[in-house]
């Protein structure tokens, strides 16, 4: 194999979600087997819902419903497109404990529901590890980040729901990482330089990860939902380093949201949500 630094991390009560496959799933057509060997042909009509979005500034003030899901048997998973970019027609799929179609084995275990695609590079945290993965989807190679001083095992999760350490998040400025220091409660959010995989900036949020369920970025803001990811209740300025009034609601506070994703490219939430696959259209107010 060409895949650099590819030593796997020895399966551990600590990695949770110990699968090493991704799968790539078609423009618009998914066709899934799930682990009781049934087959689901899925259509992805991403595309042809005629997405009407509100964009006209800075700040999100709501969000609205899309009007059709696809249902997966995963409780906990991702998808992905690529952020940076118009849409190419291509998915990925994590999910966890299943997975099939072109299967794509990037020689590490992944941890977490925090995944993103961007710039046709594929990053990840490294289950078990205090190390974050970008993963070239055309060259076939790996690199490494090590964060120090962060959580990364022992369930001292940075969002508990959905069992996520690291979290992944692109924004009209491009990419960054959230995640927690293993010496207080307090979420951290780093700044990254795609080229090099490098951390440009760290900013502490203040914010503690007792009252976070997850959390998204638009336009320079980091917006958190509440422990029981029904409403989006605080807001932070990543920019001035101050919060912003953030009050809107997001989903029925029943059921596990595994995975919620801003794609700027789009102007949409991505939605892992009660083990469907869902979207968001923001609706957005000037500054």
């Amino acid at each position: 194999s060409n895949v650099t630094d590819s030593k796997e991390i020895p399966q551990s009560s600590s990695v949770e979600s110990g699968k090493k496959l991704f799968c790539l799933v078609g423009a618009l057509h998914c066709q899934t087997k799930m682990s009781t060997d049934s087959t689901y042909d899925t259509l992805l009509l991403l595309n042809a819902y005629g997405w009407s979005v509100f964009y006209s500034g800075c700040r999100v003030k709501g969000v609205k419903c899309s009007e059709k899901a696809t249902r997966m048997r995963s409780t906990f998973g991702a998808w992905m497109s690529d952020a940076s970019q118009q849409d190419d027609g291509r998915y990925w799929l994590a999910q966890h404990f299943s997975g099939d179609s072109h299967l794509l084995d990037i020689r590490k275990f992944y941890q977490g529901c925090g995944h993103v695609v961007y710039k046709k590079s594929l990053y990840f945290h490294n289950g078990g590890t205090n190390r974050l993965i970008k993963f070239d989807l055309n060259t076939w190679t790996s690199s490494t980040l090590i964060m120090a001083n962060s959580r990364y095992r022992n369930l001292t999760y940075l969002f508990h729901n959905s069992k996520t350490y690291f979290k992944f998040a692109v924004d009209e400025n491009g990419l960054w990482v959230i995640f927690a220091t293993d010496a207080d409660d307090d979420i951290m959010v780093a700044k990254l330089h795609p080229d090099s995989f490098s951390v440009e900036s760290v900013i502490n949020t203040h914010y503690p990860t007792t009252k976070a369920g997850n959390a998204f970025i638009v336009c320079g803001v980091l917006y958190f939902t509440d422990d029981k990811d029904s409403r989006v209740t605080y807001g932070f300025d990543l920019t001035t380093e101050s919060p912003q009034d953030a009050s809107f609601n997001l989903r029925p506070a029943s059921g596990i949201l595994s995975m919620l994703s801003y794609y700027p490219n789009k102007k949409l939430l991505y939605m892992w949500d009660n083990s469907t696959m869902d979207f968001r259209h923001m609706s957005m107010k000037c500054c």
